[in-house]
């Protein structure tokens, strides 16, 4: 396609609404009619015939659909990252103009990593936040450390947990964690003050599905090891259940039992297995009034917390 052809459909973009724009977001994060509409408060019938006249104003096809839902054409992709980048602009536009009036309200989409990071810094950070600020609606998406990563490139959520170093990502340090070994009371490893990778690489192990986003790159890789991996869970209370009953053994960041689980016994790594916990944007330059907002109250909550490091650690 020419280039002028391709200015052509974009300027085509003025005669848009935001519902249209909406309409396609969702029916991409949803995969069908139904759900999507459902998501943004409208009829089925509205949010096709929504979708039906975007396509006519641009001319183009959209949306492939099939038995397994719908999936984006190129053209598609392109327009899908277009409106994304429109209704953030109008979002910031809002919560400027909010707090112009001296109001902080609005939308702030929020990327989580479970089981990898504790649920108690999730909760503490969003109850400090909406306690100072209510009227600002939090959406919560849960997610992998890559999902999370994507998510915050292609605009989906305005901020969200990252390891900090994570490329194209902008953050700041908030907390630090450090992963450590859990095996049965009654294990003969139990008694250890402390370990390395290769004292069990033997046992059946059970991996946390994304925990391999931290445990490759901090212990595996680094010595070339390898794991027993028996098992593969989501969930870090039914990991720490399955160690108790003697199916495995795990390696789970501190936080996560910093309550003690009856019958698991936890080992720290010789040397200790540290990791930094960030809040990323694409980029503060351009990131919402909110994101930057909310990453300004969380250093101040977790730095009250104790959880930030020190400038000792």
């Amino acid at each position: 396609m020419k280039s002028n052809q391709l200015v052509h459909k974009y300027m085509k973009f003025l005669h848009m609404n935001i519902t249209q724009l909406q309409v396609l977001i969702a029916l991409v994060e949803r995969g069908n009619f139904t759900e999507a509409a459902a998501s943004i408060h409208l009829t089925q019938s509205a949010a096709s015939h929504a979708l039906a006249k975007l396509e006519s104003e641009l001319g183009v096809t959209l949306l492939k659909r099939g038995r397994n839902g719908v999936t984006l054409t190129e053209f598609g992709k392109d327009a899908l990252h277009h409106a994304r980048e429109i209704l953030s602009q109008i979002e910031t536009l809002r919560q400027k103009a909010g707090i112009a009036r001296g109001l902080a309200a609005g939308k702030l989409r929020f990327g989580s990593i479970p089981p990898l990071l504790s649920a108690h810094l999730l909760t503490g950070i969003i109850s400090d936040f909406q306690h100072d600020y209510p009227d600002v609606e939090i959406i919560v998406l849960e997610g992998t450390g890559e999902e999370v990563h994507e998510w915050l490139v292609e605009g989906i959520v305005d901020v969200g947990f990252v390891i900090p170093a994570t490329p194209g990502i902008e953050s700041v340090i908030i907390s630090q964690d450090e992963l450590q070994v859990c095996v049965p009371v009654e294990h003969p490893l139990s008694a250890r003050t402390s370990i390395k990778v290769a004292d069990f690489t033997d046992e059946p192990f059970i991996m946390a599905k994304i925990g391999c986003e931290l445990v490759g790159p901090l212990l595996l890789e680094p010595q070339h090891i390898q794991l027993n991996v028996r098992y593969m869970v989501s969930e870090g209370r039914t990991m720490l259940t399955m160690v108790r009953e003697g199916l495995g053994i795990t390696i789970l960041p501190k936080m996560l039992y910093k309550d003690n689980f009856e019958g698991v016994q936890s080992i720290s790594f010789d040397p200790p297995a540290l990791f930094e916990i960030g809040l990323g944007v694409r980029s503060f330059k351009t990131a919402s009034p909110l994101a930057k907002l909310f990453i300004e109250q969380a250093q101040i909550w977790a730095q009250k917390q104790g959880f930030a490091p020190t400038e000792a650690d």
